[in-house]
């Protein structure tokens, strides 16, 4: 886990939060909404870059659909995992920030399945 110092002595309770809420869960698939939320009052999070979420994951999972971000890389998808491909099928998956005025651009939700 990479640690980034952003304190800032003009707005000490600043920060930036991420929510993670598992709503649908089965022997083989799960949802989960992933949202962030930026509290700093003075530092914004400029585009671009834009900001930059990964993880890696700890099975066979894959992202099926995405909205209000976008991976950075698909990977390459196993044809038999269905029509249309993944959004993502990468063991590290990084997800990026969308333009600036696209709908939803702080609300990240993802749909995953562990599959091969």
């Amino acid at each position: 886990m990479l640690l980034v110092n952003g304190y800032d002595p003009l707005d000490v309770r600043g920060n930036v939060t991420i929510q993670w809420d598992i709503t649908e869960m089965n022997s083989n698939a799960y949802n989960a909404d992933i949202t962030i939320y930026n509290y700093q009052q003075y530092r914004h999070i400029e585009w671009p870059p834009g900001w930059r979420l990964s993880w890696e994951w700890q099975s066979h999972e894959v992202i099926w659909n995405m909205q209000g971000a976008e991976a950075k890389e698909q990977g390459v998808c196993n044809k038999s995992l269905g029509t249309p491909p993944p959004h993502c099928c990468l063991k590290h998956p990084v997800i990026i920030d969308l333009q600036p005025g696209l709908l939803l651009k702080n609300r990240l939700l993802i749909a995953a399945e562990v599959g091969c």
